[in-house]
């Protein structure tokens, strides 16, 4: 339920007026008998519901939503102190009184008389259908309703040409390092258009790295896709001014196609996906992770251990494969480090 009090406003004042005799106008029976007791109003229970305050007219005036805080009758008045709802916009007449009848105003004569009425309406589910509708969907691809990132996955947009073979193994060496696996959309034919590859493995990765270079526009086309559905994006580069206009703004990796020029992009790739993933570059900087206290670590070969920071938790084995985005490091029977996942769900108990 939800209160609908019509009249004019001062919305910066906070307090306004409504007589008594108007309460309940275009209100059913049954529901106004919820709110009165021996013929006096029950303004407590009234001011526990959320409500839509309003201007008389179909056209030009403006409503909130908020709530009635203190409420007093005064004579034949009335007395209410009121606040409004920042976190919902401004309602425009004309848009409720194109769904009226989902607000059960039934009658055009509601919308020019001063009343306080009671409705027997979700308001906040009537907001959320109407107010903000959700976005539309693509229909050049499909994205699903609810995202499923895979934690592990990383992709590469580049040019479909032989002579960015080794810049993608490159590519794919500086995700492994980070315990990511790296796909293009060539190593994928799950749908009969490609586009529709593309976008789905843009949608599952963790990370997308997009190479610039020639200002190849399939790969433009893909940095909006991977951007809009806010994807963690790595722009890579041979000539800075292969970078579109409106991206030179963020920050890209520029690199040299040789063998130097590769490998010291592998370097920079594996420092970014670190701090993207990890939420710090320290590993790649110096090649140590944290250091190790044996005292933690279970006497037990058989029995896995994966320290975080410097604490120990046990993992279920059969968990293993299944991997969230946290800082975790793995010891394993000659107790040296590597870095890895920890199991999502996994129940782990501190050594």
């Amino acid at each position: 339920m939800f209160n609908l009090i019509m009249r004019h406003f001062d919305w910066g004042n906070g307090r306004e007026t409504m007589p008594v005799s108007r309460f309940f106008e275009y209100t059913d029976e049954h529901i106004a008998g919820q709110f009165r007791q021996d013929g006096n109003l029950l303004l407590d229970r009234l001011a526990a519901l959320p409500c839509l305050f309003m201007p008389e007219g179909f056209q030009d005036g403006v409503g909130y939503v908020g709530q009635v805080n203190r409420a007093r009758v005064a004579g034949n008045e009335v007395l209410f102190e009121f606040s409004l709802d920042g976190e919902v916009p401004p309602l425009q007449n004309s848009m409720i009184y194109a769904n009226r009848m989902a607000l059960d105003m039934r009658h055009d004569f509601e919308f020019s008389r001063n009343h306080w009425a009671v409705k027997d309406v979700d308001l906040f589910r009537f907001l959320l259908r109407n107010v903000r509708p959700r976005r539309q969907h693509p229909t050049v691809f499909q994205v699903p309703e609810h995202e499923d990132i895979e934690p592990t996955l990383a992709s590469a947009m580049m040019p479909f040409d032989a002579g960015f073979n080794a810049v993608y193994d490159s590519i794919r060496q500086a995700a492994d390092k980070v315990g990511l696996r790296c796909r293009q959309a060539d190593d994928i034919w799950e749908n009969a258009a490609i586009i529709q590859d593309v976008a789905a493995l843009i949608d599952r990765s963790r990370v997308v790295v997009c190479d610039c270079t020639r200002r190849n526009p399939n790969v433009f086309y893909e940095v909006g896709i991977a951007h809009t559905l806010g994807r963690e994006v790595i722009l890579i580069t041979q000539n800075e001014h292969d970078i579109p206009f409106d991206l030179r703004h963020l920050r890209y990796i520029r690199y040299l196609n040789n063998t130097e020029g590769r490998s010291a992009m592998t370097e920079a790739l594996q420092a970014r996906m670190q701090t993207l993933v990890f939420g710090t570059s320290d590993f790649a900087a110096n090649g140590k992770p944290p250091p190790v206290q044996k005292s933690r670590i279970s006497a037990n070969p058989l029995t896995p251990y994966r320290p975080i920071g410097y604490v120990c938790r046990k993992i279920s084995p059969e968990l293993s494969g299944k991997i969230a985005a946290t800082r975790v490091w793995r010891v394993d029977m000659q107790k040296t480090w590597a870095p890895c996942w920890r199991p999502i769900g996994s129940e782990a108990s501190v050594v």
